[in-house]
């Protein structure tokens, strides 16, 4: 009987044997996924706002998947180190990252040549919180609004701003309102959060940086808020106006951390993770953490998340072309 059969039909069918099996290994694989630890690259340093968020997010997701996830903090290079590890790994689920839009969207558009693509090597999961920036300046300088911070960097030619690194989102905001306004401030980059004690210090007259590391300090009278950037005002900080209402229309800077994986991950283990992402979002501990620290859960699907890197890249591209921001 199988010698009447063509060879072609019965290649095909050994081929279509194959496919079946690996599809039923890979629904196996993806059922009983994790059976061991997952990292969770996070490309920033300890008692940062991406640590602030990582932390409860790892607890969070440990609870749900009954599996440990430990943070490794794989600081470098704006994000650069901590994501380029994650997009060279092995998409079987145990190699994840929690990156910011600057790891995302701010890299390409102000680096020449990195080292990885952001659409192309990763896949999204899921986005887990937002952060609205803040513009802060030491109380020694006497500014209480935008109005007149603006009116100083037009008249002073001493004054200096400091930001979380070059290319860093901080960075990019304030070039942003320097293009905007005319304004002079000179960048002093330093690394991630050391730049909050800088402006403590007096080190530099003012910064813009995420109100999860921010709040705590203003709330302290160490620092003086001056304007939020993102469209619409933070619940933690009613009273203070946004960039856009205090005279720059359209201005809208914010921060988002999200959960991805390298590409090439498995569907299931992609609905998987989507699924224990946005679970974790809306954990009592997570909430409580980021509501206190100004931030807000975000949660959503890898679609969404797609979506929110094209836009920005878009948009990034477009602030950096107009002002001039380059790496010093």
């Amino acid at each position: 009987m199988m010698k009447d059969v063509p060879y072609s039909v019965l290649n095909f069918c050994r081929f279509a044997c194959v496919l079946f099996l690996m599809h039923v290994s890979t629904l196996s694989y993806a059922a009983d996924y994790p059976t061991k630890p997952i990292r969770l690259i996070v490309p920033f340093p300890p008692g940062g706002a991406g640590d602030i968020v990582a932390r409860p997010l790892a607890l969070a997701m440990s609870q749900l998947l009954k599996q440990t996830v430990f943070i490794e903090n794989k600081v470098g290079a704006s994000a650069l180190i901590g994501a380029d590890a994650v997009a060279k790994s092995t998409p079987d689920g145990y190699t994840l990252a929690l990156v910011d839009s600057a790891a995302m969207v701010i890299n390409p558009a102000i680096y020449k040549n990195l080292p990885y693509r952001p659409v192309e090597d990763f896949t999204p999961i899921s986005m887990v919180a937002s952060s609205p920036f803040m513009i802060v300046t030491h109380p020694s300088m006497g500014v209480r609004n935008l109005s007149e911070l603006i009116a100083a960097g037009k008249q002073r030619s001493d004054l200096n701003y400091g930001s979380s690194g070059n290319g860093s989102l901080s960075h990019l905001t304030t070039e942003w309102l320097k293009s905007s306004t005319g304004a002079r401030f000179r960048h002093i980059p330093y690394k991630g959060a050391a730049v909050f004690s800088a402006v403590v210090a007096g080190e530099v007259h003012l910064a813009s940086g995420s109100m999860l590391g921010l709040v705590p300090l203003v709330r302290a009278g160490r620092i003086v808020p001056i304007a939020v950037t993102s469209k619409e005002r933070s619940p933690m900080l009613p009273d203070l106006p946004t960039v856009a209402e205090s005279g720059i229309p359209g201005f809208d800077s914010s921060n988002w951390f999200a959960l991805v994986g390298p590409a090439g991950l498995p569907p299931e283990i992609i609905a998987k993770l989507t699924l224990v992402a946005q679970q974790a979002a809306r954990a009592p501990e997570m909430l409580e953490i980021l509501l206190k620290n100004g931030a807000s859960s975000v949660g959503g699907d890898p679609k969404q998340l797609a979506q929110s890197i094209e836009n920005g890249l878009k948009k990034w591209s477009e602030v950096v072309k107009a002002s001039g921001a380059q790496i010093d």
